[in-house]
């Protein structure tokens, strides 16, 4: 279906030092990665304006947690290492208040999300019926309250025909096709713009 918006996450698992040797076989897990991404996307019908973004599970040393860094640049060679490190190194510190830049670093995982376009979502709210109360108003019921063991008469109203703006005074019964909304004596509902119903309880 074109033009919807797809994310595709996947994730190589590999324990490896943060160091130059085999970066290039990474790099090709990676590539593979994005390009099982890239058919995923293209399989719903997204194939233009697709963005990837690389990112490391790393940590210190044989320590149990990993601060996830986004990898600063397209792909892994040799010359963004330093970077790299750089990037963990503040990830770490704003994580965790310090850094221990004697000790090894090493990637858990590297991760990759492959994102087509965000689609522009336009809200169709329902269309609103009378501005006020009154014609909305479809009888009359009797309701028992905690305040009373005696039923109190209550007006009720077809929630679909209030309009945004539309006020009302409690004690009073609002119905649509879905729910039953009870207004106890001297709270006020208003309508919002949205269509939501906001009570203000007397106090």
């Amino acid at each position: 279906m074109p033009g919807l918006a797809g994310i595709v996450r996947l994730r190589l698992r590999l324990y490896a030092r943060a160091e130059r040797g085999g970066l290039d076989q990474r790099e090709r897990a990676l590539r593979r990665l994005e390009e099982a991404g890239r058919r995923h996307l293209a399989e719903a019908g997204i194939h233009e304006h697709v963005t990837v973004n690389y990112s490391a599970d790393m940590r210190y040393l044989s320590q149990r947690y990993e601060v996830n860094v986004p990898l600063p640049g397209d792909g892994l060679g040799p010359e963004m290492l330093d970077a790299l490190h750089a990037a963990f190194y503040a990830a770490y510190r704003q994580q965790y208040g310090r850094q221990i830049p004697e000790v090894p670093v090493e990637t858990v995982s590297w991760r990759l999300t492959v994102c087509g376009p965000r689609p522009t979502l336009a809200a169709i709210w329902p269309q609103a019926g009378e501005a006020g109360p009154q014609g909305a108003c479809k009888g009359r019921r009797g309701v028992v309250f905690a305040a009373s063991s005696e039923p109190v008469d209550c007006p009720v109203y077809e929630r679909a025909r209030l309009a945004p703006g539309a006020g009302l005074v409690g004690p009073a019964i609002i119905e649509d096709e879905q729910s039953t909304t009870v207004v106890p004596p001297g709270a006020r509902v208003g309508v919002t713009e949205l269509g939501l119903l906001a009570i203000l309880l007397k106090g």
